[in-house]
């Protein structure tokens, strides 16, 4: 992608996906994708983030039960005004801001 989606705005993103089940927004029941985020996204404001997710239940804001992602901020989020963070987390459940249930990271 080197242009905004309405959902995402991501300047750049590489991924592969295997569908197997539809989604409204993007159908797809199972994604493993690595995603550069070069612009700023209006849940998570951060500018460059890499992480492989899979999707096997569909959520309002990202349709995702379980991911798992290495992120790197580079900017400040407003929840968690952190400038770098390198985390891996698995979304076991669902959280307004950000579905997540379980994660561990480093800051």
């Amino acid at each position: 992608m080197t242009q905004s989606h309405s959902d995402e705005p991501v300047a750049q993103r590489t991924y592969i996906s295997i569908m197997t089940q539809s989604h409204p927004d993007e159908p797809v029941a199972q994604r493993t994708y690595i995603h550069n985020m070069t612009q700023s996204h209006p849940d998570e404001p951060v500018a460059q983030r890499t992480y492989i997710h899979n999707m096997t239940q569909s959520h309002p804001d990202e349709p995702v039960t379980q991911r798992t992602y290495i992120h790197i901020m580079t900017q400040s989020h407003p929840d968690e005004p952190v400038a770098q963070r390198t985390y891996i987390h698995n979304m076991t459940q669902s959280h307004p801001d950000e579905p997540v249930a379980l994660r561990t990271y480093i800051s």
